[in-house]
């Protein structure tokens, strides 16, 4: 799985003005690894993932879908207004 994420990252433009990145781990709960905001550099962006340990136990697909919705609602609303969330 990492080396699939540091090929796709490889591909984006990543920065503040192109393509932002968010990547969430999940079972039974909810773990960021990192925000949309947090990384505008693709290189640093595969650091991070290379360093990512796996979770393990069963998954909550619904769970983070609803956390996902609610972040980008939150996201989407703080960029209407200006605001670049952390």
């Amino acid at each position: 799985m990492k080396l699939y994420l540091e090929s796709v990252l490889s591909e984006l433009p990543i920065s503040l003005q192109d393509h932002h990145v968010a990547i969430v781990k999940y079972s039974e709960e909810v773990e960021i690894e990192f925000l949309l905001d947090e990384y505008s550099v693709s290189t640093e962006m595969a650091a991070h993932v290379n360093l990512m340990n796996h979770i393990g136990g069963n998954t909550n697909t619904r769970k983070v879908l609803d956390w996902a919705k609610t972040y980008m609602s939150e996201y989407r609303y703080n960029i209407f207004l200006g605001y670049h969330t952390q």
